[in-house]
């Protein structure tokens, strides 16, 4: 999935680029249901986690955009990738400062969702503080508060209509 308008990509980690689950030929992605797991889920079925972390990304790029006035966490559209389905039942996503890219795992059964918007939001708040402060080493603790600070944010973006017209520059 490629949004070239904030220019990021969202990927299924277990499968090649060119893969079925990653170039749907129709553009109808995902079915909606719960992920089934690694060794029973078919292509729909996987790209649904692709479709929650897709749109995930694209509301916390609004998000910066509408309210922050910037594009991307560097405000130059900086593209922080999204890949789903890391590793088998890793109940965790990671933001990897060196590539730009946010891995997300399935969770554990019955597969909790590692792509829920907050999560998202939270996991790319720790792109945009790779690029605006100098929190890293001994300061983790601030850069994981500030995570989920832009995973609030991102969540109440989306749930109070964008967060009206509220601008905080």
């Amino acid at each position: 999935m490629r949004d070239a308008s904030r220019q990021f990509t969202t990927e299924d980690e277990d499968q090649s680029s060119g893969g079925a689950v990653n170039c749907d030929t129709n553009n109808t992605w995902g079915d909606g249901a719960h992920f089934q797991g690694d060794f029973i889920a078919g292509i729909a079925n996987r790209q649904t986690a692709m479709v929650d972390a897709h749109f995930g990304g694209t509301v916390y790029w609004d998000l910066l955009s509408n309210v922050f006035q910037q594009q991307g966490p560097d405000d130059d559209y900086y593209s922080v990738n999204l890949f789903v389905h890391d590793g088998i039942l890793w109940d965790n996503a990671k933001y990897h400062g060196g590539s730009g890219n946010v891995s997300f795992g399935d969770g554990s059964p019955p597969f909790d969702n590692r792509t829920r918007i907050d999560c998202a939001g939270h996991e790319l708040g720790h792109a945009w503080n790779d690029h605006n402060t100098d929190m890293h080493g001994d300061v983790g603790g601030l850069n994981e508060s500030l995570g989920d600070i832009f995973g609030e944010w991102t969540d109440a973006y989306l749930n109070s209509g964008n967060f009206a017209s509220y601008s905080f520059n």
